[in-house]
């Protein structure tokens, strides 16, 4: 699904930091029944022993602290307006 600028237009507001929490652990966000987590893990460079740079994680939760692969939780969303 494409979002046009119009779509987004459409969209209410919405304060996003109502929905996330800075833990000791790092930012854990909540959408629907869902718990999302943000972990970085990173990118060695083995000829020079030292971390390059990092990749981003996502890592979902249900309410049972199943784990969802996040294309379960993009799947879940009906239209633009869940987000």
């Amino acid at each position: 699904m494409t979002v046009t600028e119009h779509q987004l237009k459409l969209l209410p507001p919405v304060d996003i930091m109502e929905n996330i929490k800075n833990t000791t652990d790092g930012y854990i966000g909540y959408f629907k029944q869902y718990t999302l987590k943000s972990v970085y893990q990173p990118i060695f460079s083995f000829s020079h022993d030292t971390p390059i740079g990092f990749e981003a994680l996502l890592r979902v939760t249900d309410m049972k602290n199943n784990a969802i692969p996040p294309m379960g939780l993009f799947e879940s969303i009906d239209k633009i307006t869940d987000l």
